[in-house]
C-alpha cells in the first residue's frame, strides 16, 4: 500500500507555504514534510551500505549547503528507478506536460526553468510511492498540481492545457486549495517577496483560475478538497487541513 500524499495548490502568494509550515509545525508527529522524507531516504540507503557510512552520512548532512548537494545528487538514480517503474502508467500525464504546443508567451529559459522543476516533482513522487512507508503521511508545499498551474501561464489557451493536465496528473489522497480572490493583495505579497518571483504578476489572474481549475478537477476525479482561504488567519486554515487529515487516517484503519 502507497503513503498518503498531500498536496497544496495556489497563486503564488496566497499563503500556501505559511499554511503548511504551520500545519507541519502543529502535526509533527503525524505528518511528514516531503522535503525531509527525500533526507530520511539517503540515510537508509546509507545504512544498507554499513552504520559507518550512515553516521558519516547524517553528519554531513546537518550542514545545510552539503546536505542540498548530497540529498540531490545522491537522490538521482533512486528517483529515476523509481520513475522508471511508473513510465507506463504515467506516460499520458507526461507527454500532457511537456507538450509545448501554443507555448509562445514564455521565453525559451523560462520554459527550461519550469521543466526542471517538474522533474523534479515527478521523480519525488515516484521515489515516495516506491520508498516511503505505507502508514506515512507526506505532506507536499509545492508538487505536481503546483506544476500544472506554471505550466498553465503563457500558453494561448491555459484552460485548454490545465483540463488535460489535471484529468492525468498522479492523484495525491488530499489536496489544500488556497484561495484569495483580491488580486490587489496578492500583487502586494508578491511584491514584497524576494526572488524574480514578480515576473509572474501580469499572469496572476490566469494563475488564480488555474489553481481553481486544478481544485475543482481534483474533486471531480474524487480526492476531499480541503479549501482554505489565503485572507485568513494561518492557525485557523491549518487546523481545518489537520482535521481532514484525521479523516484521511480514520479511512485507512
Amino acid at each position: 500500500m502507497p503513503p498518503r500524499r498531500i498536496e497544496f495548490i495556489a497563486p503564488m502568494g496566497a499563503g500556501k507555504t505559511s499554511i503548511c509550515n504551520e500545519l507541519l509545525f502543529k502535526n509533527k508527529n503525524a505528518l511528514r514534510s516531503a522535503r525531509y522524507e527525500k533526507k530520511r531516504i539517503i540515510l537508509n540507503e546509507a545504512f544498507k551500505a554499513s552504520p559507518v557510512h550512515y553516521i558519516v552520512t547524517a553528519a554531513l548532512t546537518l550542514n545545510r549547503r552539503l546536505a542540498q548537494t548530497l540529498i540531490n545528487d545522491k537522490i538521482t538514480s533512486l528517483a529515476w528507478k523509481a520513475t522508471e517503474h511508473k513510465r507506463s502508467e504515467w506516460n499520458e500525464f507526461i507527454g500532457c506536460a511537456l507538450d509545448h504546443r501554443n507555448y509562445n508567451g514564455v521565453p525559451c529559459d523560462d520554459r527550461l526553468i519550469r521543466i526542471k522543476w517538474f522533474i523534479r516533482e515527478l521523480t519525488d513522487v515516484a521515489l515516495f510511492l516506491d520508498q516511503s512507508p505505507s502508514d506515512a503521511i507526506l505532506v507536499h508545499d509545492e508538487s505536481l498540481l503546483q506544476r500544472g498551474v506554471g505550466f498553465g501561464l503563457g500558453r494561448e489557451v491555459p484552460e485548454q492545457f490545465c483540463v488535460a493536465y489535471f484529468n492525468t496528473v498522479p492523484l495525491p489522497d488530499l489536496v489544500v486549495h488556497v484561495d484569495l480572490p483580491d488580486a490587489e493583495l496578492l500583487r502586494a505579497r508578491i511584491d514584497q517577496r524576494a526572488g524574480d518571483g514578480k515576473r509572474f504578476i501580469e499572469h496572476l489572474d490566469t494563475a488564480i483560475e488555474m489553481s481553481r481549475l486544478g481544485a475543482r478537477i481534483m474533486r471531480d476525479r474524487g480526492v476531499k478538497v480541503v479549501e482554505c482561504d489565503g485572507g485568513a488567519e494561518i492557525s485557523h486554515s491549518a487546523s481545518k487541513v489537520a482535521s481532514a487529515v484525521c479523516d484521511l487516517q480514520r479511512e485507512r484503519v
